[in-house]
């Protein structure tokens, strides 16, 4: 349904290796994929309660689904509505799993307690902590459409979230990029085969960074000649 609506290559993503290591494995990461999904449609059709569901979904794994879920409740057309939506999923959830809060806490104190070691298992491209600030003030700050702007902010995420697994980038893939981004959901199989399918991932960052160049960049380009192009003139007068 999510690669539906984001008329995403329907073929590619369900053959990817980030898809199949989800379902075989049974990662929970679609919840997170179908909350982002069904977020972007709450907001583009004004569904505020419905976007109280969404976020809780891209909240199960706040280490790419933080920033995401940030943005579109930013966008929600009636945030109070939303909010109390969500926090009555949330106090619901409570008395199934009285102690999830904390175990999340937890779990993401550990990963950032663990940041060395993720970076020697190529879980965390181990950006230094001034280059991950201005990676996410920059998503949040360019200007993009909604579906774009999400893809920005879950790639950011993955860049700097201190764990970021190689099957965290079906996100990228569901959500819809050109096609050619799509040739990342097969390389995978190839270094499975030949390396293994644990650890040799340092090289899979090149996706969402790749995903980052293309959608930043462009964006940004008017104000950076905004900004060169004066000094330029003052350095080559003609």
């Amino acid at each position: 349904m999510a690669v539906v609506y984001t008329r995403a290559p329907l073929p590619a993503v369900l053959l990817s290796y980030q898809i199949l290591w989800i379902l075989y494995f049974g990662q929970i990461d679609g919840y997170v994929i179908f909350g982002i999904i069904m977020g972007l449609w709450a907001v583009r059709n004004s569904r505020p309660a419905w976007l109280g569901v969404a976020l809780m979904a891209a909240l199960i794994k706040p280490q790419y689904g933080l920033l995401p879920a940030l943005m579109l409740f930013w966008w929600s057309p009636n945030k109070k509505k939303t909010f109390l939506v969500g926090s009555l999923i949330g106090a619901a959830s409570l008395v199934a799993w009285p102690t999830w809060i904390f175990d999340v806490i937890q779990n993401q104190w550990v990963s950032f307690l663990s940041r060395q070691e993720n970076i020697r298992s190529n879980t965390s491209p181990g950006f230094p902590w001034a280059l991950s600030l201005l990676l996410v003030l920059l998503a949040f700050s360019v200007r993009l459409e909604k579906k774009q702007k999400l893809a920005v902010l879950l790639v950011t995420s993955m860049l700097v979230s201190p764990y970021a697994p190689i099957y965290c980038q079906a996100a990228l893939l569901v959500i819809g990029l050109p096609s050619i981004f799509y040739i990342f959901a097969f390389i995978p199989w190839a270094v499975a085969i030949f390396l293994g399918p644990y650890g040799n991932w340092g090289w899979g960052f090149i996706f969402p960074l790749s995903v980052w160049l293309y959608l930043v960049v462009p964006a940004l380009w008017p104000a950076i000649q905004r900004r060169l192009l004066p000094v330029f003139k003052r350095a080559h007068p003609v």
